[in-house]
């Protein structure tokens, strides 16, 4: 649109009046057209998932088509809008809708950059010289992080990870389809400048592109953003579960499993899986384990966790506090505590929350967070609550702090307890709770 009204030369009354039509045109069409297909899909009608995906596919198509006759240049804020009224609703066929969006998206942006990058001339790159370089890396290291800070000001998102958000920015087929097409059209309109502008969007590619696929993993270990790798060794219900949890609060979890349904569950649910046996070396290596910084070995079998721990110990240098075990037979709990490997037994663990339901039912209501819940370690580095006492800050409602531990010393948590640097806190919590807690401690 504000392509059209510069190509227009319009000023004054009549360039508000072309900016605004052309904004209610795409708002109103979206909206309706938004509406009247969740309206269709919840009408109770029975049709079959291909029928749901050539209706949305017609329905977008027409929205696009007839929004483009009232008003160029407002049909891609029509779909957009189209796009996030559905995307906000729930309606039958939406799972297979999203699916089948996502192969289109595949297929299109491949055949766009073959297009697109076949239409490229290199001397529009050499023509625009030092000066189009120069403005690129201004893009890259003013304005992105101007655009970044200045939209997150009042987020969560510590400054390194701003930082981080700021460095990774690669521009791609949106700008460099956008700008092609700006091109073709002054081309036709006699205005000079258009293969300039397509030379300096590709030359932002390139740039963008390179910087953040070559350097990304190292700007991230500087600004010490990247999420923490834990393999889990084990996909059945337990390693799903725990990896679903990791998954959940940011970190990186991987699960190594032989078995093929395992791992089609687990990749299911979006976890990055590695089919293959644990026992071997190269699967392990494959998995990211001279990466990760915790191992968690949750198969059935006592025998396979112990195997999994040794290897981890003896070839890849892990420490009895990086192992973490599930230990099935309680008599084998000694053989992995004489190896200082953390194991947990479920049936011990059950015993104890059960004995801790009957008599002591408040015990049981600090320790049963339920799925809703959760319980984390923290590390207190947060220069605003080192020196205060826990009654004098403020943390969420439905947040507890449990334990302190500080050196070999482990405090009960209490309200005149004074936090020092590098304390140890358990916080345990419901919904968010605890991560919020967490982000009050650790800044």
């Amino acid at each position: 649109m504000v392509f059209e009204w510069v190509a227009a030369e319009l000023s004054g009354t009549d360039a508000v009046v072309f900016i605004l039509y052309r904004l209610g045109i795409g708002i109103a069409l979206g909206t309706l057209s938004g509406f009247a297909l969740r309206w269709f899909f919840t009408r109770g009608i029975a049709i079959s998932n291909q029928t749901a995906r050539l209706v949305s596919l017609t329905a977008v198509f027409a929205c696009f088509v007839l929004s483009e006759h009232l008003g160029n240049e407002s049909g891609i804020l029509a779909v957009a809008i189209f796009g996030i009224i559905l995307g906000t609703s729930e309606f039958p066929y939406k799972e297979n809708i999203k699916e089948f969006k996502s192969d289109i998206v595949t297929v299109m942006l491949s055949l766009i950059f073959i297009l697109l990058a076949a239409m490229l001339k290199f001397e529009d790159i050499q023509r625009i010289g030092v000066s189009g370089i120069v403005l690129v890396l201004l893009l890259i290291f003013f304005i992105r992080p101007m655009a970044v800070f200045v939209s997150m000001w009042n987020s969560r998102l510590k400054t390194n990870e701003k930082l981080f958000l700021s460095f990774i920015g690669p521009r791609g087929v949106v700008p460099t389809s956008i700008a092609t097409y700006f091109a073709i059209k002054l081309d036709s309109m006699g205005i000079p400048g258009g293969q300039a502008l397509v030379g300096l969007v590709f030359l932002t590619v390139i740039i963008t592109v390179f910087l953040s696929g070559s350097l990304s993993k190292k700007i991230a270990e500087m600004l010490e953003v990247i999420p923490m790798e834990i393999l889990i060794i084990g996909g059945g219900k337990v390693g799903r579960i725990l990896a679903e949890r990791f998954d959940r609060r940011g970190e990186n979890a991987v699960v190594v499993d032989i078995s093929g349904s395992n791992c089609k569950k687990c990749m299911d649910l979006g976890i990055r899986t590695i089919q293959g046996d644990a026992g071997d070396v190269n699967v392990l290596k494959k998995a990211g384990i001279e990466n990760a910084k915790y191992v968690v070995a949750t198969t059935n079998k006592d025998d396979t966790n112990l195997l999994f721990c040794q290897i981890a110990k003896t070839s890849f240098g892990f420490g009895g506090e990086q192992l973490v075990a599930r230990v099935n037979e309680i008599e084998n709990l000694q053989a992995f505590w004489n190896l200082g490997i953390r194991a947990i037994s479920p049936a011990m663990t059950t015993a104890v929350m059960l004995d801790n339901m009957i008599g002591r039912p408040h015990l049981f209501s600090m320790c049963e967070v339920g799925g809703e819940g959760d319980m984390m370690e923290v590390k207190v580095t947060n220069p605003r609550v080192i020196g205060k006492a826990i009654k004098d800050i403020q943390f969420p409602e439905k947040s507890l702090l449990v334990m302190v531990q500080r050196g070999s010393d482990s405090i009960i948590a209490h309200g005149s307890l004074v936090l020092e640097y590098e304390d140890i806190v358990t916080v345990i919590g419901e919904g968010d709770a605890t991560k919020k807690t967490a982000d009050i401690l650790y800044k």
